[in-house]
């Protein structure tokens, strides 16, 4: 089982409030999905942004809140001995900051979100025209 996340408030800067509950009331409508699937499938997409902008060596979470608020973070694992420097930190790193850290623990990184185009596209404004009628007049 892991162990829960730790948030490292200290390392991460303010996060962007970006309400996009539209977008997943039109992406859920569009593709049939359930809210919570749809807000998943957005989730996915910030994490797939995240990765062709920093690189997929490292690890990203995404999360969209009830309130629309995104969250992403990359993951590192608290170990002894850093294998992947992408992926893991030194515990000792963190023990002056956070003395109840363990091996084992998960910490995040909190980043800026960016908008995957799927968002920027789901928010565009929309023009709907309806009960035309045109007629010609002498």
């Amino acid at each position: 089982m892991e162990k829960p996340l730790l948030d490292l408030a200290d390392l991460s800067g303010s996060q962007k409030a970006i309400n996009i509950n539209v977008a997943i009331e039109r992406l859920a409508e569009r593709d049939t999905l359930s809210p919570g699937e749809a807000r998943k499938k957005l989730e996915a997409a910030y994490v797939d942004v995240a990765e062709a902008t920093y690189g997929k060596h490292y690890h990203f979470w995404a999360q969209i809140s009830e309130d629309g608020m995104v969250r992403l973070a990359q993951v590192l694992q608290v170990v002894a001995d850093v294998t992947d420097e992408f992926r893991q930190v030194d515990i000792r790193f963190l023990k002056g900051q956070h003395a109840k850290t363990t091996l084992g623990d998960f910490v995040v990184k909190n980043l800026n979100p960016i908008d995957p185009p799927l968002v920027e596209a789901l928010l565009q404004k929309k023009t709907e025209i309806q009960n035309i009628s045109i007629r010609s007049t002498r």
